[in-house]
């Protein structure tokens, strides 16, 4: 059976393996149907063992068989799903994912979208979507930058001390999530690595909270 919604698996007790095909699939409501997904993928080549599902929006990123998914995969492995939106909802989502397969040598590919980052077509495509990605992580942390200046200046006004409020703790979760070095984020919101994790765990148990709701 396809793995649905399993826990995720720790790094150190994951399979040693390399050229693997490896299957995702995802519907965003427990009463959707995976099937055709599934059959899609293990025709071509992948194992069931080796299938990933998830009954969960493409909204959030925290979706169990996904990390455990992401958690499994191996430098010269291929990843494969039915259509690009089974990764995620939000472009810049995908495409920072696709990057973050890039980097560490992992080959994409969708069925459906004729897109195979093991070819040479693929591969141009993955280097435009890798300026884009790195295009957008820049202008989300300009955009936080001007934030965090707008919100000292109105502090210095008025003489109070300026705070992350939920906005900048939201902005500070989507910069960690582009992978922006913690150097970087701290420098941005003018706070310690210290004072940096705190927010960052403060979120997350927002973002789980959020989840179960």
């Amino acid at each position: 059976m396809a793995k649905k919604n399993a826990p995720a698996k720790s790094s150190p007790g994951a399979e040693e393996h390399t050229g693997l095909l490896v299957g995702y699939a995802r519907v965003s409501t427990t009463d959707q149907n995976l099937d055709s997904q599934i059959d899609a993928l293990l025709k071509e080549g992948v194992q069931q063992k080796h299938i990933y599902c998830d009954r969960l929006s493409g909204k959030t990123t925290n979706r169990p068989a996904f990390q455990e998914c992401r958690a499994f995969l191996r430098s010269g492995d291929t990843l494969m799903v039915l259509r690009l939106d089974r990764l995620g909802r939000r472009t810049v989502d995908v495409l920072n994912f696709l990057q973050e397969l890039k980097e560490e040598g992992i080959n994409f590919k969708s069925i459906k979208d004729n897109f195979d980052t093991s070819t040479a077509i693929g591969m141009a495509i993955m280097t435009i979507i890798s300026a884009i990605a790195e295009m957008e992580r820049q202008l989300i942390v300009e955009r936080t930058k001007e934030g965090i200046a707008a919100m000292k200046q109105r502090g210095t006004k008025s003489g109070r001390r300026p705070k992350i409020d939920k906005r900048q703790l939201e902005q500070l979760l989507l910069l960690t999530e582009r992978m922006i070095p913690v150097r970087e984020i701290t420098k941005t919101f003018g706070i310690s690595r210290r004072t940096y994790y705190r927010y960052l765990d403060m979120g997350r148990k927002m973002q789980k909270d959020a989840a179960a709701q």
